[in-house]
């Protein structure tokens, strides 16, 4: 950049910056403002992972409603709410959310081919397992209600599956 169109408060020599970290996504081919650095290192953690307007929310699973483990991280999940609905007295089951995306299962970030957890949920179904789920804020108070209401099981998604199913209950 020619000096006289490089803006205030950009760093002009990069000794300057050698101890310094990015606090935002710097933009490629531009001027390194100071405003956008700082010396503390930025840990890295599962708020980084979140899409804008979605939020992070972690829901218990036993081994089946973890579908034993294959839901790893990076997998597309709906959630389903099964309950019983007190005007009819039938337990049904039906869609709180689709499309999740799994951030973590036992607090483990790693994705495994072969749906092992590190041991989380074994081959008995009263093991419980944590799963953190990226979701949009309107599905995070979904899933806030059906825990309170009832039991909440995770099923696989295709990835390349992206059409809504729409509302579904049994």
């Amino acid at each position: 950049w020619p000096r006289d169109k490089v803006p205030a408060g950009a760093v002009r020599n990069s000794d300057e910056i050698k101890e310094m970290f990015a606090k935002v996504n710097l933009a490629a081919n531009t001027p390194i403002s100071r405003e956008n650095l700082t010396l503390t290192p930025l840990s890295p953690g599962i708020d980084n992972l979140l899409p804008e307007g979605h939020r992070a929310i972690t829901i218990e699973v036993d081994a089946t409603g973890g579908v034993e483990g294959w839901a790893t991280p990076g997998a597309h999940v709906d959630l389903l709410l099964t309950y019983l609905d007190a005007e009819d007295n039938l337990t049904k089951t039906r869609v709180a959310v689709e499309d999740a995306v799994v951030l973590s299962y036992n607090r483990n970030m790693e994705r495994r081919g072969n749906g092992e957890t590190d041991g989380a949920v074994g081959r008995s179904t009263s093991q419980i397992a944590t799963v953190t789920l990226a979701v949009p804020f309107e599905d995070s108070l979904k899933i806030q209600t059906a825990r309170r209401i009832g039991t909440i099981a995770m099923i696989l998604r295709n990835l390349q599956e992206v059409r809504s199913r729409g509302e579904a209950e049994f």
